[in-house]
């Protein structure tokens, strides 16, 4: 009896200790503003990353405001293998893996998106399903929060000044040419 509650004591403590140091890995979507027609990069977020060697991810768009295009690595994820479908409208899924393990805190992958939405209009990017494991395959405890993004107007004010501006130098042009032919 003695053997078995100092095993159960034994137990306890070494569960104890492994999860006291535990501490979950956030994965995040950020919020992003694009205009209407344009392809814009929503980043996928590691908070407190330590070896992580594999996720499997779904994220969910509203397919009215967004089309998925693909993904690329972005900082920690440069160097993984991964694979996306984009293929279903309103989710894109992805498995990475990474044999010498991703540690740290920033953008992990980076989804494109075509903006279809009219301005006004907003979907959020939201993570859906997490599954990390570290290298030694063991699973990690992943908290998430979702993005949005925003469709704005951005884009057509730099269209409207490069407008006026051409039809600036039109006007210079045709009043120079009337002054010259006073003379």
């Amino acid at each position: 009896m003695k053997k078995v509650c100092m095993f159960v004591v034994a137990m306890v403590c070494l569960f104890t200790c492994a999860s006291a140091g535990a501490v979950p890995v956030t994965v995040y979507t950020d919020d992003v503003e694009a205009s209407s027609g344009s392809s814009v990069e929503v980043p996928v977020y590691f908070t407190g990353a330590s070896e992580i060697g594999s996720m499997d991810l779904v994220l969910k768009y509203d397919s009215d405001v967004l089309q998925a295009a693909g993904i690329s690595g972005s900082d920690l994820g440069s160097n993984s293998f991964m694979e996306s479908n984009v293929a279903i409208p309103g989710e894109v899924t992805v498995a990475l893996a990474d044999s010498s393990g991703i540690t740290g805190d920033g953008a992990v992958i980076a989804v494109s998106f075509i903006v279809l939405g009219d301005i006004g209009t907003s979907s959020t990017v939201s993570v859906e399903e997490v599954v990390l494991h570290n290298v030694g395959l063991v699973e990690i405890v992943a908290e998430t929060a979702d993005g949005v993004v925003t469709v704005t107007d951005a884009g057509s004010e730099s269209v409207g000044y490069g407008s006026m501006m051409l039809a600036s130098v039109g006007i210079l042009c045709i009043c120079a040419l009337f002054m010259r032919r006073r003379d």
